[in-house]
C-alpha cells in the first residue's frame, strides 16, 4: 500500500474496492473536458502522461482538457517504480506494481471513454456553502446538475 512506507509485507487482502470515476463536460461542440477522480495516493507523471497520451490518441482530448485528481488515500497500491523509492520491494513485487500500473492506465482510459460516450446535455450552476471552522478553513463550491 502506497501510504505506508514502513510496511514489512505486501497487502494480503481487500477491505474496500477502489474506484476511478470520470465526468465529461462540454460547453462547445467537439471540445469536451474530462475530470477524473481516482482512489490513489497520487498520479505519478509516468501514469498521468500515459493516460493523457492515450486519451489524445483515442479521443482527441488534449492534455489541457484533462484533469486527473487523486483522493490521496493511504490505502491505495503503489502504482509506479519511481513514485515510491522508500519501498524495499523485490523484483517479483515490482513486476506486480508494473502490471497494476498497466491495468490502471487501461481502466482509467476506459472510464474516460465511457464518460465521453455517455455525455448528455445538462445545466450546471454554481453555489456556495460555508464550512464551519475548525473542520476546514475553506469554502466548498459544489456544482449541481440537472438534465433538461
Amino acid at each position: 500500500m502506497a501510504g505506508y512506507g514502513d510496511r514489512t509485507h505486501p497487502s494480503d487482502g481487500v477491505l474496500r474496492d477502489l474506484y476511478v470515476k470520470a465526468l465529461a463536460l462540454q460547453s462547445q461542440p467537439g471540445q469536451p473536458s474530462v475530470i477524473v477522480a481516482a482512489d490513489l495516493l497520487g498520479f505519478p507523471r509516468e501514469i498521468s502522461d500515459a493516460v493523457a497520451g492515450a486519451c489524445e490518441k483515442q479521443f482527441g482530448i488534449p492534455r489541457d482538457r484533462l484533469v486527473l485528481n487523486a483522493s490521496h488515500t493511504h490505502s491505495a497500491p503503489v502504482v509506479h517504480r519511481n513514485a515510491f523509492p522508500v519501498f524495499n520491494l523485490d523484483e517479483k513485487q515490482w513486476q506486480a506494481v508494473d502490471r497494476y500500473a498497466t491495468f490502471l492506465i487501461g481502466k482509467t482510459v476506459d472510464v474516460i471513454g465511457a464518460a465521453l460516450h455517455n455525455i448528455r446535455p445538462s445545466l450546471a450552476s454554481p453555489s456556495t456553502a460555508a464550512v464551519p471552522t475548525p473542520t476546514a478553513a475553506a469554502v466548498l463550491v459544489p456544482w449541481t446538475t440537472t438534465s433538461p
